[in-house]
């Protein structure tokens, strides 16, 4: 038997004994009769099975016809998606203005919001849809100032994505606030110059109040525009008359957070403007040169260098300048730029004593050691606060490279008597297990190896405290080197080890006995 010569009753059961909705179309599609037979269950089936899903498919499409017989039989107008987006929505983003016009026939409300907070009404002047935004708009839309979950409208929103006639359409509209704040305060301006939207920030600018609002960094739209590298935006709020040196929270200005990212452009912009103190220091007493030096910004330092009116040695909170920042951080082309300027000092000191070398030293910053060096005028032999010279800062730390190149230039001056901070580089390097720098140490011959630390360790008895066979090795051949010195505890380099259960350098070090 044809399926065309069943009876309706019987293709209706077989129907609704299909499961998927896949199922149901394909056995619609069998033949015409069966099709309009089933054409209205088929939409019925969507609407009471499956929620209405197909509304938004055709929403989306701008599916006229399929959206008039989903409506017909009784699709819900406000369906969602996993994201929240309704069928309005659909339609408003996609543009569909047949679609959109019946929806909102049948009682679709252009207020509802999906997960990111965005409404049909926003949604259609972010796409740049007019007709539709119109039409939304006389169909008694409110609150156009609605927040969402961040505190932002749809004006800081469409200026967040640097949408241009989205703005346009929403500033056109009376009441609309071009100063809205966020939950941190930051207003569409805010946005569109983090974002660097020229085109939105200048619609913005015709209309806002405060084109300085701060937000609750304390940072304004120039601010933003500076640190984000946005030279064109910068000039634009420039000519607008905004404050070109306004102080965040941290005291930093658009300036040194320019400087302290490396945008070149935006700071060319903002030395054109009066008003722009180039020394000035942020909470901690930081510098725009200062932060340039420290991310290492060789061409902003060149340029803040070129202006004349810089303060080369202004220090910040630790004491540090921006010569010796740019030495521990190991920036060398800064480096150079700054001791090619007259007036750098290189000795400059830090809260704890340090200088550009003592810190280049301590990093193990060869090519900058060497530049210091190769300058000249500069104290080779300088100690810190608990100390410490460059020389016995670099033992310490193993940096052989270093040490070779500070012995050569004569930095080996005679061991301190005074070694409350443990400033002897061989102790240093010793205690450390630096083999290679205990080797180019005893190589100069000039060392005591016998010179004690507050606690009456030599480098010996340091070795065997901390169980360091080669360090030992190295020390009980060289000439003078006592084998069974005291310490302030009475112990001998052989009692620690012993102690310690150091079996290996008990041997070495009765063997040394012995021979001697």
């Amino acid at each position: 038997m044809l399926l065309c010569s069943l009876p309706n009753e019987l293709i209706l059961l077989i129907a609704n004994h299909l499961e998927s909705e896949g199922d149901i179309d394909a056995f619609v599609q069998t033949n015409q009769h069966i099709h309009t037979l089933l054409d209205d269950y088929l939409y019925q089936h969507n609407v009471q099975q499956l929620g209405s899903s197909a509304l938004l498919w055709a929403a989306e499409y701008g599916r006229e016809t399929t959206t008039e017989k989903l409506l017909r039989a009784g699709a819900d107008v406000q369906t969602q998606t996993d994201l929240g987006d309704t069928p309005l929505c659909m339609a408003a983003k996609n543009g569909c203005l047949a679609v959109t016009k019946l929806l909102l026939e049948n009682g679709a409300t252009p207020y509802s919001k999906n997960r990111h907070g965005e409404t049909p009404l926003l949604l259609a002047a972010a796409y740049g849809h007019r007709t539709i935004f119109k039409l939304l708009l006389s169909n008694n839309y409110h609150d156009l100032d609605v927040k969402d979950r961040r505190g932002q409208t749809a004006l800081s929103r469409l200026s967040e994505l640097g949408c241009e006639v989205g703005v346009e359409l929403f500033l056109g509209i009376e009441g609309v606030d071009p100063d809205s704040r966020n939950n941190f305060d930051a207003t569409p301006l805010s946005y569109a110059a983090f974002k660097g939207h020229v085109g939105v920030a200048k619609l913005l600018l015709s209309k806002t109040k405060y084109p300085d609002m701060k937000d609750s960094k304390g940072r304004t739209p120039l601010f933003w525009a500076a640190r984000q590298g946005h030279a064109a935006l910068v000039r634009q709020l420039l000519a607008a008359g905004v404050d070109p040196d306004p102080k965040d929270n941290n005291d930093q200005t658009p300036l040194s957070a320019a400087a302290e990212w490396g945008h070149v452009l935006v700071i060319r912009e903002l030395l054109k403007s009066d008003g722009v103190n180039l020394n000035t220091e942020n909470s901690i007493g930081q510098t725009p040169l200062f932060v340039a030096a420290e991310s290492g910004r060789y061409e902003v330092v060149k340029v803040l260098l070129e202006t004349g009116d810089i303060n080369l040695n202004s220090k910040d909170s630790s004491g540090a300048t921006p010569l010796s920042i740019a030495a521990f951080r190991g920036h060398e082309t800064v480096v150079k730029l700054l001791l090619a300027k007259s007036g750098v000092d290189q000795d400059s000191k830090t809260i704890n004593g340090q200088t550009a070398l003592s810190r280049a030293a301590y990093r193990g910053n060869h090519a900058i050691v060497k530049l210091l060096l190769e300058k000249g005028g500069v104290d080779l032999d300088c100690k810190d606060d608990f100390g410490q010279t460059p020389l016995s800062i670099a033992a310490s730390q193993g940096h052989q490279a270093v040490v070779k190149l500070l012995l050569q230039k004569g930095c080996m001056g005679p061991d301190p008597t005074d070694n409350k901070y443990c400033s002897i580089p061989l102790l240093n390097a010793a205690a450390a297990g630096h083999e290679a720098v205990t080797k180019l140490l005893l190589a100069t011959a000039k060392v005591d190896v016998n010179l004690r630390d507050k606690n009456g360790w030599t480098p010996l008895l340091m070795a065997a405290i901390n169980g360091d066979l080669e360090i030992t090795k190295l020390l009980v051949v060289t000439r003078g080197i006592l084998l069974d010195p005291k310490d302030d505890f009475g112990r001998t380099p052989l009692s620690w080890a012993a102690g310690e259960g150091y079996d290996l350098i008990v041997k070495e070090l009765l063997a040394a006995c012995s021979f001697e």
